[in-house]
């Protein structure tokens, strides 16, 4: 791990070894940690599994140190599916039944404290589905998940174990979301067959979560048919939301 002075340019570059083996997914940084994370093949009673292992590396000025490691069951889809707020670091993943078929698929959400011991979680959310999109407010975890119709789940962080508030379901799914406001997200993903899950054309929706018992999709547009594409669907710089002219 690098450590750059961005006020001093003449001061020399730190450099720490953290680890012999690098992260070989997602990069999640708060204000005083770094998490990097390793997907990990393991095993129980003879059989394998995917794991993924979040290493917490603690900030301090220039110096970087290692401070402990934690695991949870599945694979991350990327750095929005992390977050750490008030201690707690906050993870979800898509994890597959020991040795089990690729379908045989759920979700689940994951809380560590600053320590690193699990204190909560919940698991088994949308069996057979896999996660497309995550965003995290400092205690509310929007969550969604897809194979034919788009569930979009809003899961409260307020206690140490989550809890599922609201669920809905449209055709399609996010790829990625935004916050607008404290009420509304935008999600920017595929239009979907709701019989077949046969993506089709880009898809952009406005969600109301103000109710978080009944999320609802406010508003949506569709653009073109099947093979059209975006950046912004595996790129979120691609996506731009610029507040003070609504645009």
């Amino acid at each position: 791990v690098a450590a750059i002075n961005m006020d001093d340019v003449h001061a020399e570059t730190t450099f720490q070894v953290i680890a012999g083996k690098a992260a070989d997914g997602a990069v999640y940084a708060s204000r005083n940690n770094i998490y990097l994370v390793l997907a990990e093949w393991t095993y129980y009673q003879s059989a394998s599994y995917t794991r993924s292992v979040f290493l917490k590396l603690r900030l301090s000025g220039p110096e970087v140190a290692f401070d402990t490691m934690m695991w949870a069951p599945g694979q991350l889809l990327n750095q929005y599916a992390m977050s750490e707020a008030n201690g707690m670091f906050r993870a979800a993943t898509t994890s597959r039944a020991v040795s089990g078929w690729w379908f045989d698929t759920s979700n689940n959400l994951y809380v560590f404290d600053a320590a690193g011991n699990e204190v909560g979680a919940v698991e088994g959310l949308a069996p057979g589905e896999t996660i497309k999109s995550v965003r995290f407010t400092t205690d509310r975890c929007y969550l969604v998940t897809f194979v034919q119709t788009d569930p979009l789940f809003v899961i409260s962080l307020e206690a140490t174990v989550p809890k599922v508030l609201g669920e809905l379901k449209i055709p399609g799914f996010s790829s990625y979301l935004h916050p607008v406001n404290v009420t509304h997200m935008i999600g920017v993903g595929r239009d979907a067959d709701p019989e077949t899950g046969t993506e089709r054309g880009l898809q952009f929706s406005l969600f109301d979560v103000s109710d978080e018992l009944n999320p609802r999709q406010s508003a949506v547009r569709i653009l073109a048919d099947r093979g059209s594409d975006s950046e912004a669907l595996n790129d979120a710089k691609a996506f731009q939301m610029w507040s003070a002219s609504d645009l």
